[in-house]
């Protein structure tokens, strides 16, 4: 008979598998069990597995769990002592579960000492800046810091890979294509050793910095958010399954020669379920063997008669870090304030803007490719708040719901064809007095632009030909 201990500990194992969603599914199931009345056996498992790990970043992972459900203090304090390997970006994971700063500012012991002057590590810095298994984000970082105080950042990055690599028992990937379907044109991603062990040493760069170059603690933890695998807020938000009328809405038969019906179509019956207006969706609407076809709507206010929708969707795909919201904690996303300014001739104003910022991980790169929008603030919504619920985040005003933002996977695999989105599907909604208050704030009409991305062959083995269509529908 399986003990409740034997549960645990192939729970936590399951962090293993190099599939971020896996990962994910698991941490957001751990974070649930931690706050059942068999909490302490979860606890002990995870102490055990902590106590297992010889690299910072899967510390990481485990910890996450934390970031789920309100955990007591003294579980924290136990864990906190299993960590082997403790880092900068562990102390900030304990900081914000309890609320507090963090409690030793001081890593001394948690890196290898300055990297010596002579050392060669040509072929380390080629492999860490080849963006192959770490996103260039972290490369930049050092750069930066490298740029404004002279010291050498990125060398020390490198050394602490080349100690990790050489210390680590197993640094071979293994065997992952077979997590794809079969198909050249299949691509997904993985968390490899190789990006643990480059994002072990990055923490390690930033201990030594701190230790040795007088490093702030408040810089150092800012950078260290580089290396969570995930946004500790948009992290307690579990991914679901498809709400009951999703089908009707992915699995639509062919894209007609005017395009426009089928985008009116979806709109109509998203808004007639949800019984709210629409603010941002991205989703699948056809999948057959011959034809697959993305769609993607923004609202927008309309200042001017006529609209370029392309223009208007590319602009809001862009990067937008003065639009990012702030974050209070783990409470809650505070996005900034629009206001018409008096002579504007804009064709249009942003209503919406990506909910996440600089500290994407990996456990959320499908939302690289699919990113999640949030409305941004109005005079009628100066105190606007995005809480992270079970299943989606409510947009409270005035402790009133005025609005939401939920996610779930629709025919998710590990892997995709190359160049089409992650298989999972985001819609954000106001209420319809929301959308109300909002226009008159703005002194504009709420209207949608579009785009449909479509992809269609020949036969079931062919290859996948890409066609783009835009548009701007009047409200």
């Amino acid at each position: 008979m399986i003990e409740a201990r034997q549960v645990a500990d192939l729970g936590f194992a399951r962090l293993g598998l190099p599939v971020p969603m896996a990962k994910l599914v698991t941490i957001q199931s751990l974070g649930s069990a931690l706050s059942t009345p068999s909490s302490e056996i979860f606890v002990e498992a995870m102490a055990r597995w902590l106590g297992s790990r010889d690299l910072e970043s899967e510390c990481l992972e485990a910890l996450c769990a934390l970031l789920v459900t309100p955990v007591h203090s003294k579980h924290v304090a136990r864990l906190r002592q299993a960590i082997p390997k403790p880092s900068i970006a562990s102390d900030l994971i304990f900081s914000l579960v309890m609320d507090n700063q963090t409690l030793v500012p001081s890593w001394t012991g948690c890196h290898s000492g300055p990297v010596p002057s002579l050392l060669k590590l040509d072929k380390e810095m080629q492999e860490l800046a080849s963006g192959e298994f770490i996103p260039p984000v972290f490369g930049n970082s050092l750069e930066s810091l490298e740029e404004r105080t002279n010291f050498p950042f990125s060398r020390q990055w490198a050394f602490e890979y080349s100690v990790l690599r050489d210390r680590a028992a197993n640094a071979n990937e293994g065997y992952l294509a077979h997590f794809l379907e079969s198909g050249r044109d299949h691509v997904g991603q993985f968390v490899t050793r190789r990006g643990h062990l480059a994002r072990s040493a990055y923490l390690r760069t930033l201990a030594c910095a701190a230790d040795h170059w007088e490093m702030p603690a408040d810089a150092a933890l800012h950078f260290a958010r580089n290396a969570l695998p995930a946004d500790p807020i948009f992290l307690r938000i579990a991914p679901h399954v498809p709400p009951a009328w999703a089908s009707s809405v992915h699995a639509q038969a062919t894209l007609p020669s005017g395009p426009e019906s089928l985008v009116l179509s979806t709109i109509q019956q998203i808004e007639a379920n949800l019984k709210q207006r629409i603010m941002h969706c991205s989703l699948p609407v056809i999948d057959t063997p011959l034809q697959h076809a993305e769609l993607e709507i923004f609202a927008v206010a309309r200042t001017l008669e006529e609209l370029d929708a392309q223009h208007v969707v590319n602009f809001y795909r862009k990067p937008h870090v003065e639009y990012a919201p702030a974050r209070d904690g783990l409470h809650a996303l505070i996005p900034m304030r629009i206001e018409v300014e008096e002579g504007n001739r804009m064709p249009f104003l942003p209503v919406v803007m990506p909910i996440l910022g600089d500290s994407l991980g990996y456990l959320q790169f499908h939302f690289l490719q699919r990113s999640p929008y949030l409305p941004l603030a109005t005079a009628s919504f100066p105190e606007l708040r995005f809480l992270p619920g079970e299943s989606k985040f409510n947009l409270r005003s005035d402790g009133k719901v005025v609005g939401s933002w939920q996610w779930w996977l629709w025919n998710w695999s590990p892997g995709q064809p190359r160049g089409w989105p992650a298989p999972i599907a985001t819609c954000t909604q106001v209420t319809r007095e929301a959308e109300i208050s909002i226009e008159n704030d703005l002194r504009a009409r709420l209207d949608y632009v579009w785009c449909i991305n479509a992809w269609s062959r020949e036969s079931d083995h062919g290859k996948w030909k890409k066609t783009s269509h835009y548009g701007h529908i009047r409200r």
